[in-house]
């Protein structure tokens, strides 16, 4: 299932794909394009809500205060610190609560070297629980996925990871139509296997995976 499905599906839970929605619920430093930007810094500017995936129209920006954003479509939030991570959480029927499944942590930028990037070089299976905070009880469905910056939830999908769903993979990493031949030979020569999976984005195009198996 992917998120536009999941939206339809749910209608009831909807609000979850709000991102400004979500932030507010955790108290954090957020807006719209109503609201001036408190104080003079970088944030992170992004839809309030994408079905699309791969942070499609996200970035770091740095707003002078008082100043507004001009898109009504759009929320900026204070950045975060800490690794991004993805978690898929299942119902587990027979106790009826909600058990953290694949756990994965992704690797921004230029090989980790730039912390503004919105790209992903790859993903890689961790072992470390994350609590569930309260606003997410009223949840009733079979899977859901949440992303992590830290300790702050920036994304809640009523689906799960597609990525690692049907493979079982120890990492993935990312190939796009940037990906040198080299790095590329590389993957081959230590025997990952390849998962194309071509996806269009602003800045690139995924173009797919290869896969280190566990």
């Amino acid at each position: 299932m992917v998120d536009f499905e999941a939206y339809a599906k749910y209608p009831q839970f909807s609000h979850f794909y709000d991102k400004l929605w979500v932030a507010k619920q955790q108290n954090v430093l957020c807006g719209t394009s109503e609201d001036p930007i408190p104080s003079s810094n970088t944030y992170v500017v992004k839809p309030i809500i994408n079905l699309y995936g791969m942070g499609m129209g996200a970035r770091y920006v740095y707003l002078e205060k008082g100043s507004f954003i001009q898109d009504d479509t759009m929320m900026w939030c204070e950045v975060f610190d800490g690794d991004h991570v993805s978690v898929d959480y299942k119902l587990n029927k027979e106790v009826g609560m909600y058990v953290q499944n694949t756990t994965v942590k992704g690797y921004r930028g230029l090989k980790g070297r730039d912390k503004y990037s919105t790209q992903f070089y790859k993903w890689e299976r961790i072992n470390k629980h994350f609590v569930l905070p309260t606003f997410v009880e009223e949840l009733d469905v079979d899977v859901f996925n949440i992303e992590f910056i830290g300790d702050k939830i920036i994304e809640i999908h009523l689906r799960s990871n597609p990525d690692f769903l049907h493979h079982g993979f120890r990492a993935l990493h990312v190939i796009t139509d940037k990906t040198t031949r080299s790095e590329i030979e590389i993957y081959k020569s230590m025997g990952y296997f390849w998962v194309a999976d071509r996806v269009e984005c602003e800045d690139y195009t995924r173009l797919g995976f290869f896969g280190a198996p566990l």
